[in-house]
This record gives structure tokens, C-alpha cells and sequence, in this order.
């Protein structure tokens, strides 16, 4: 009864009503000696995704990590669906966009959308798709997201927020953005989510700041406010971006009966700035920031891309200023803790740069290795045998040679079985 009240208010947008039969149900639980149920698993979601829209990233995934003590492979498709949003959203927010992106992808094609309510699928599409822009994924990743929930979402204003968000940063112009924002803003939309139409206000208000349009922004941000406020949606606020932040800054006290809501969202969106740097990188600009760690002269990433040098020292620049660095080697550096640079391989393996030392590694043969980064090639790694434990000074030694290294790698999954992938070292 408890978890059906809780997924009730969570279906209606009534997030903070969700505490009391969540809390209800984990305890009830714990007095029964029921440490592993479905009804469990079910309401530790929920508290997990309540703690993701107040940006409170560790409690989050604590609360995933108790789904998934509570027998979570026991959850009916939809609520298992939302428990991967959740935890690859918190996992984002944490700093790992890459890893969140494809294990988020990975469940979507795993568990399929056919018996998964609506809203799940429109949020975790939104998730995904969050997430794969700001790792940087190819368009043909974008495009299978798209691809995969276009029927189940037509119509909807998750599908229209989607197709406004893969605009952002091309050189569609703002006003096409706009107008495929307009059916979500006068509701002809249907809304799944009430994150949605916060979101869209955001994206609205952050085209008419940059455009120099004030008003228009500060009606934005109104809107957004009164969609957030009550129901507690503060990490809308904590993804918006600098622009937003430094108007919310200087509008602060000026808000109303919204400025307490205003000052914990200025607290979201410091913390979330802290972690991935003020404002996202356009498309190409991303493409310029995936060849920086290569030994290729600007000069030369100028004729890989089929631009000018002075194009390229512009997105280099524009680059340095978003990170807030002065330098090549620190925008790479950056750029690798916030889990920028991956992008798939001509064959289809994904691959990343890493400085993390990975807990232990199975080192495969590399004769079936994918493309080389642009500019670079790849180098045996002699193991002296089929397996090996990589440790922290030889691990710092593969990253710090040259040229680039690629180890394949099996490890052993919770689950038992084995994964598979490739990691390089420039």
C-alpha cells in the first residue's frame, strides 16, 4: 500500500508527498525482517530519484545501492528502467557522463521500452540523451535514442525537448530551438514530466541572456520557478549552466515568495558548476576538445576538421575560457576528470581515456584493436602472460608514455559474468 501511494504521487509530480510512503514502506520492511522485496527495491528507487531532483547526488545513489541490496532484478520492467535513469543521472551529476551514458543505453536495449510506462520512458530518454551530449557520443548515438522512443513519446513534450536539445550547440539558430520549445511552454504539448517544462523554460531563458534579452529571460526563469518550486526541482536549476546562474546571482532577493527556493538553487548550481565546468562545449568545439590530447599541431586538427587554423584557435580559446584554464595539457586534464573524451571507434568499440587505475585487468590480445585516436597509433602492451594485475606505478607509466596504449580487458561482473572493453593512455 505504502509503495502504491508513492508511485501515485511520483505518476502525479507530487515528489515531496513521496517521502512519507516511502519511508513508510523501508521501515515496515525492516520491523517484517523483509530485507529483499520488490515493494523494497521499489520504494528505494523512489527515494533514490527524490534525492536526484534535490541534487543530493550521494544520497541518490546510496538509495540505488539499497534498490539493488532489495533484489532490484525482481522489479517490474518500468520501475527497473527508472532505477538505471536515476543512478546513471547521479552517477552524471558525480562527474562519470561516459560510463552513466553507455550503461544507461545498455539497459534501455536490455529491458526494452514495450512494457515500460510513458513517463519512465520519457524520463530516461531525457536522462540519455543529457547524458550522451555532454559525453561527447557521435550523432548516431543520439539519433538510435531518438529513433528508439519516437512512437512511444509522440506527441508528448519530452519528444519536443529532446529534438530542441539535439539543436543546442549546432548552428541551427536560437529561434528554431525557441519554436521547437513553443508546444511544451503553451502546453500543447503533453507533459509527462513537470521537470520538462522547467527545463525548456531554462533552455528559453538561456538563449535570451546570451542574446542580451533580459526581459525575455527574466520571464523564463519566472516560469520556471513557479513549475519548481513547490514540488522541489532543483536539479533543473544545478544543469542550466552558467548564464543562468550568473542571472539568478544578480536577480537574487528580487524573486518574491520564490527567493528561499532561488538561494538553494544557486547552492545546486555552484556545486554543479564545480564538477562540469560553466558551460557546455558546442559540437564542434567538442570535436576540437577530442583531438587535443593527440600529438596533432592545431594546424593539423584545422585540416582533420576541413576548417582554418584560425577556427580552430577560436574553439581552443572559447575552450580555455569555459574550463578556465590557460593551456593545452590543463583543458586535457579537465577535460578527463569530467569524462569528456570518448567518442566510439570506426569499428564500433567504444573507447575512453582514463587516468583511473582500474581495480584488476585480464590484458587480451590486442590484434582485433580499433582505430587509433586521430594522429596516433597504438602500441603492444607485453604482459608476459595472458593475465596481469596492473599496479598504480605501472598503470602512471602507461598513461604517461607515448605513442597511445591500448589494453583490452576482461573483468569479472557482479553478476558473475564477464565485460568486455578498451582503454587508452596518451
Amino acid at each position: 500500500v505504502h509503495v502504491a501511494r508513492a508511485v501515485l504521487e511520483f505518476s502525479d509530480g507530487r515528489y515531496p508527498a513521496m517521502d512519507e510512503p516511502c519511508t513508510a514502506a523501508a521501515t515496515l520492511a525492516r520491523e517484517r525482517g523483509w530485507p529483499s522485496s520488490p515493494w523494497l527495491a521499489a520504494a528505494r528507487t523512489l527515494q533514490a530519484f527524490r534525492a536526484l531532483q534535490l541534487t543530493e547526488t550521494e544520497r541518490a545513489l546510496s538509495s540505488v545501492a539499497a534498490a539493488d541490496r532489495a533484489h532490484s532484478a525482481l522489479l517490474p520492467a518500468g520501475m527497473a528502467l527508472l532505477l538505471r535513469a536515476v543512478e546513471a543521472a547521479a552517477r552524471g551529476d558525480a562527474g562519470d557522463a561516459v560510463a552513466a551514458a553507455v550503461a544507461l543505453r545498455r539497459a534501455r536495449h536490455t529491458l526494452g521500452l514495450d512494457a515500460v510506462p510513458r513517463i519512465v520512458v520519457g524520463l530516461a530518454a531525457v536522462v540519455e540523451h543529457e547524458l550522451a551530449v555532454r559525453a561527447g557520443a557521435s550523432g548516431g548515438v543520439i539519433l538510435d535514442l531518438l529513433a528508439s522512443v519516437d512512437d512511444r513519446l509522440d506527441g508528448t513534450a519530452e519528444l519536443a525537448l529532446l529534438q530542441a536539445r539535439s539543436l543546442v550547440g549546432t548552428p541551427a539558430d536560437d529561434d528554431d530551438v525557441v519554436l521547437r520549445l513553443a508546444p511544451i511552454r503553451d502546453g500543447a504539448a503533453v507533459a509527462l514530466l513537470p521537470s520538462t517544462a522547467v527545463d525548456a523554460e531554462l533552455i528559453c531563458a538561456a538563449l535570451a541572456i546570451r542574446a542580451g534579452d533580459r526581459t525575455v529571460a527574466r520571464g523564463a526563469v519566472e516560469k520556471a520557478l513557479e513549475r519548481a518550486a513547490d514540488i522541489e526541482l532543483v536539479r533543473p536549476f544545478a544543469r542550466a549552466g552558467h548564464g543562468v546562474r550568473a542571472f539568478l546571482v544578480e536577480q537574487a532577493g528580487s524573486f518574491g515568495p520564490y527567493d528561499e527556493f532561488v538561494s538553494r538553487a544557486l547552492v545546486a548550481t555552484k556545486a554543479g558548476a564545480d564538477e562540469r565546468g560553466a558551460t557546455p562545449l558546442t559540437v564542434r568545439e567538442r570535436s576540437v576538445l577530442a583531438r587535443l590530447p593527440t600529438p596533432r599541431s592545431l594546424d593539423e586538427v584545422a585540416r582533420d576538421l576541413g576548417v582554418s587554423a584560425n577556427t580552430v584557435n577560436t574553439h581552443v580559446r572559447a575552450i580555455y575560457i569555459k574550463f578556465g584554464v590557460t593551456s593545452r595539457r590543463q583543458a586535457v586534464m579537465v577535460a578527463r576528470s569530467r569524462g569528456l573524451l570518448w567518442r566510439p571507434s570506426q569499428d564500433g568499440i567504444s573507447w575512453m581515456e582514463s587516468t583511473r587505475r582500474p581495480r584488476s585487468w585480464m590484458v587480451l590480445s590486442t590484434s582485433s584493436r580499433p582505430a587509433p585516436p586521430p594522429g596516433g597509433s597504438w602500441r603492444t602492451v607485453s604482459t608476459g602472460g595472458s593475465t596481469t594485475d596492473i599496479g598504480r606505478k605501472a598503470w602512471r607509466a602507461l598513461l604517461e608514455s607515448r605513442p597511445a596504449i591500448l589494453i583490452s580487458y576482461r573483468r569479472p561482473s557482479e553478476a558473475g559474468t564477464t565485460a568486455a572493453g578498451v582503454t587508452c593512455g596518451t
